[in-house]
């Protein structure tokens, strides 16, 4: 099994041979702060599938890990290491069928959206960073949620925000 973290530290391998926590995590923070404001900019583009979801981990913590984007090869959480992309794939399945939650009210949004967001948090595909990435996934399908440029932009907005509001409320406990 590979050695994923520095001897006797506990913390994660990282490219910026970071070995104490503290450090590593105001290092992370600033560096996910920086990849989060680019993706508010210019969103990664995808199907809304794993291959997606592991092009946002691997923009987020790019400065940070090797691994940034893999799936975890370790068992964690409650999904066994070997179940990770089977799962992922059996909910983006999922997904596409509803039509990536395409004309939803706002509160049937924020339900279905928030109830991926807890199969995300469940299946924890990736060794860290889980939470971020799985919040920039959901703001992504937010926004891809309205095909119709014709539609008022205040509307839209104000239909994006609760559906993100609701979807942190609902995470804020498993946090």
């Amino acid at each position: 099994m590979i050695d994923l973290a520095f001897p006797g530290t506990g913390v994660f391998r990282n490219k910026l041979g970071i070995t104490d926590p503290t450090a590593l995590l105001n290092a992370t923070v600033d560096s996910t702060a920086l990849r989060i404001a680019e993706l508010q900019t210019s969103p990664i583009r995808g199907g809304f599938d794993s291959t997606h979801l592991q092009a946002i981990h691997r923009h987020i913590y790019q400065d940070i890990y090797d691994w940034a984007g893999e799936l975890r090869l370790i068992d964690a959480g409650n999904v066994s290491a070997s179940h990770v992309e089977r799962s992922l794939n059996s909910m983006f399945d999922r997904l596409s069928r509803e039509n990536y939650l395409k004309g939803y009210t706002a509160e049937e949004w924020a339900r279905s959206a928030s109830a991926y967001v807890y199969d995300l948090e469940t299946i924890q595909p990736f060794l860290a960073g889980n939470e971020i990435t799985i919040q920039e996934f959901a703001v992504e399908l937010a926004f891809a949620v309205d095909t119709d440029p014709t539609r008022r932009r205040p509307e839209r907005d104000r239909m994006i925000e609760y559906g993100i509001e609701r979807i942190v409320s609902f995470l804020d406990p498993l946090l």
